[in-house]
């Protein structure tokens, strides 16, 4: 029988050693680590709130943007030919804007002026200013506008973009209508904190452009909330989009700018639709 040399296998076979790292390294490493995850956390929460993996899609140019997919799809451009189809005069009042302005019953509030709803679900600021030309067509007394809010919560975009891109929108439509009284009417609050900063911000700077274009501002802001608080619950069914009251209250903001002494609506005989 053999026997096994124990002096060789203890030569070869040693000890395993346990590397340990000083104080200072460890506290450093854990540091290092707990800063990557909070980083990562954040990054994933911030492309959450800017649209998830479509926001990343359309980053990387993987996917048109909002407003090239807004413009180009049947359903606008059938909405826009219907708008080109109405006849226009002097007289007219134009509510312009995204799904807020186009879920409003503004003929019904107002229904001795001549009122134009030309609010589109979806619309930034570029895609008004795409259809700029059939909004000002005829030239009509007053536009009241509001745009904005999709340009931040579905394109993700900072506010100086948004504010370069309204002042090149005012600043077309006083070119294409000078006669025309513009009402620049303020971003509502919504119901995600997130994005009341952006929009008190986007906010203060559309006062400052209105001003500076010789428009009219209306701030609706506040009447729905107070001062850095969310979208009172009572006036939202979604966090964004708005009940009967809170149209109703919007409706009685913008009577007196409505329904001014000197501007009475013009009787209008039959007009034929343009083909």
């Amino acid at each position: 029988m053999s026997t096994v040399n124990t002096t060789k296998l203890s030569s070869v076979v040693r000890p395993r050693q346990i590397v340990t790292l000083p104080p200072t390294m460890l506290t450093l490493t854990i540091a290092s680590l707990t800063a990557n995850v909070l980083a990562i956390l954040g990054v994933a929460i911030f492309i959450k709130n800017r649209g998830g993996l479509s926001y990343v899609m359309i980053r990387m140019g993987l996917r048109p943007t909002r407003v090239q997919a807004q413009t180009t799809s049947n359903w606008y451009k059938e909405t826009v030919a219907q708008f080109e189809l109405i006849p226009r005069s002097s007289f007219d009042i134009v509510f312009v804007g995204d799904s807020l302005t186009e879920q409003g019953r503004w003929g019904e509030f107002f229904q001795d002026y001549p009122i134009r709803n030309r609010g589109i679900g979806g619309d930034a600021t570029l895609d008004v200013l795409k259809r700029l030309d059939d909004i000002v067509k005829g030239s009509p007394a007053k536009i009241f506008i509001m745009v904005g809010l999709n340009d931040l919560a579905k394109l993700g975009l900072p506010v100086s973009t948004i504010s370069e891109n309204y002042t090149r929108l005012l600043l077309a439509m006083k070119a294409a209508s000078p006669t025309s009284t513009v009402f620049v009417q303020s971003v509502l609050p919504v119901g995600d904190a997130f994005r009341l900063k952006a929009i008190k911000k986007l906010n203060d700077e559309l006062r400052n452009i209105a001003l500076e274009n010789s428009c009219e501002w209306i701030d609706l802001y506040s009447l729905y909330a107070e001062e850095g608080a969310e979208l009172d619950v009572k006036y939202t069914w979604d966090g964004l989009h708005l009940t009967a009251l809170a149209y109703l209250k919007w409706m009685d903001a913008v009577r007196p700018f409505v329904v001014t002494p000197n501007f009475r609506a013009k009787p209008t005989s039959p007009q034929t639709f343009s083909s």
